[in-house]
């Protein structure tokens, strides 16, 4: 069987859709797990309206966060497996059954669609990676990074919980940001193969920007989390990760900055206080000692980041979102 485990705050608009997706599975053997975590709208009467399924559980928590929802989905579980869901977010009808009958391995992936946007793959085919695969992945998302890599978010994702269990694992409450990222790699260090399953069986939801948007105003330097919780996995691999953590720190901090000018949500002030914060980051200074230029990349933004130049960067920034 197959556990769910929705976090749920202030959903009403959404979850709808969500509980709906999981109810219209081809694959029947799953319990649906909606975590409330202090909603003050009409939350807790659709999850609890749904509990007429029996497949479907309903929990209250006082407001601490996904990571604490995430951590009461998992004690909650009683399957073999384990998803998370976003409460704003939707499964395709055949997304349980896809990653099921897919390759045999401690973790399935399946592909996902972001709402508004055109549909990509992160692999050309369906592939079983081994332990040395997975490294190799890794290396190269740091190298190259992008926004998305099969490892850096939870959902979407099947984890038997045998491992879980075993390692006492659970989610850090302490971070509000990329905290499934530390809890994959720190799965992934304990397991021996993945899969990947070239299916869209996941509708990310961008929600007008609510969440991710605002980390990138509230906390710039956001995803070095992500980015060090890989460091971390490699290093315990047995490889030197420094090359490729700070490469990806310099990458990420420069396809910031670019967006503050294609999202347009604050003024010239705001934009500079951020990127000067960015730029004089002790870690990102160190970084672009390693930093390695890719085909299509902007040569200027680097090196005048290296001169810690905020104007120049703001302007080479703006034209390259042009």
């Amino acid at each position: 069987m197959i556990s769910i485990i929705v976090p749920v705050y202030n959903a009403e608009s959404t979850l709808w859709k969500c509980i709906t997706s999981v109810k219209n599975q081809t694959y029947g053997q799953w319990e649906l797990l909606l975590v409330d975590d202090g909603s003050t709208d009409h939350s807790k009467d659709i999850c609890q309206f749904n509990t007429t399924d029996t497949r479907v559980k309903y929990f209250y928590q006082d407001n601490g966060g996904t990571s604490k929802a995430r951590n009461k989905g998992l004690k909650e579980s009683t399957g073999d497996y384990v998803l998370f869901l976003d409460a704003d977010d939707t499964l395709d009808p055949d997304a349980l059954k896809s990653l099921i009958t897919g390759i045999e391995a401690d973790m399935a992936i399946g592909d996902f669609v972001i709402s508004g946007r055109e549909p990509r793959w992160l692999m050309k085919e369906d592939t079983l990676l081994t332990r040395g695969g997975i490294i190799a992945y890794l290396i190269d998302y740091l190298v190259r990074p992008s926004g998305y890599g099969l490892f850096v978010y939870v959902w979407g994702k099947l984890f038997k919980m045998s491992i879980i269990r075993n390692y006492n694992m659970h989610f850090n409450e302490g971070l509000k940001i990329f905290e499934g990222a530390l809890f994959t790699m720190d799965y992934l260090a304990r397991s021996s193969t993945a899969c990947y399953v070239r299916k869209h069986i996941y509708n990310y939801t961008v929600n007008g920007g609510i969440t991710a948007e605002r980390s990138i105003y509230t906390d710039p330097l956001r995803f070095m989390t992500a980015t060090s919780a890989i460091g971390l996995f490699l290093r315990a691999a047995g490889i030197d990760p420094i090359m490729y953590v700070n490469n990806a720190n310099v990458s990420f901090a420069i396809r910031q900055m670019i967006r503050y000018y294609t999202l347009c949500k604050t003024d010239e002030q705001e934009i500079y206080k951020l990127i000067d914060k960015i730029i004089h980051d002790k870690d990102i200074q160190r970084g672009l000692k390693y930093y390695q230029h890719q085909d299509g990349d902007s040569r200027v933004i680097p090196l005048m980041m290296k001169l810690k130049w905020t104007r120049g960067v703001m302007w080479a920034c703006r034209k390259r979102a042009k």
